[in-house]
């Protein structure tokens, strides 16, 4: 009897009637890339939308993955825990995300996240985009969802040229947005601060 039951659940005809009875288990993914974001409550707002949505569709809630980290540089540790702890469930696990950038800003992720998903480890509900992404739709969804992560590359590198070119604008007039240690800029002008005698005896004491 519980294999029948297992079966009906995986049955698209079934799976509403399953879910009312048996909720079906998920994971919150809520990531920013910098620190300025963490202050700005980004990583709440998205936790939020999350909950909510996963109370509105009966889900049960499995656990919360909060983060600060890159989608476009460096490694995704952090996305890879997420993923490990899914792969250790022995159910379809929903993967609820605010949105598709919050995810992803390219395709490298996508090999696992397709591999996860056609192996029934993993279906993802993708909330501002009004998408899920699962086995049973995959062909039907994963242009449009490649479409979103396009977007999000593009957008990437267009925001990377715009301030590139800022900088290089600033640095033509003398705008310094960084000052090296021991300077600052007061009323419009460079000025030393009182650890620029420190750091001069250091490198007269170093030569």
């Amino acid at each position: 009897m519980k294999s029948l039951k297992f079966n009906y659940a995986r049955n698209n005809h079934f799976q509403s009637i399953y879910r009312k009875y048996q909720p079906m288990k998920s994971v919150i993914l809520s990531r920013v890339s910098s620190e300025d974001q963490v202050k700005g409550k980004s990583l709440d707002a998205q936790k939020r939308e999350c909950e909510k949505y996963v109370q509105e569709n009966n889900f049960e809630l499995l656990k919360i993955f909060e983060f600060q980290e890159s989608a476009t540089s460096g490694e995704r540790d952090e996305l890879n825990k997420c993923l490990d702890f899914i792969q250790k469930q022995k159910q379809t696990i929903a993967l609820v995300v605010h949105c598709v950038d919050r995810l992803q800003r390219g395709f490298k992720e996508s090999t696992v996240l397709e591999k996860m998903i056609m192996n029934k480890n993993l279906e993802v509900h993708f909330i501002k985009e009004s998408l899920v992404v699962r086995e049973d739709n995959f062909l039907e969804v994963s242009l449009q969802w490649d479409m979103y992560i396009l977007g999000a590359k593009m957008y990437v590198k267009s925001l990377k040229k715009h301030v590139r070119k800022g900088m290089k604008e600033s640095r033509e007039q003398g705008i310094v947005y960084k000052f090296p240690e021991g300077y600052i800029r007061q009323n419009g002008q460079v000025d030393t601060t009182s650890s620029s005698e420190l750091i001069s005896e250091a490198f007269s004491l170093f030569s």
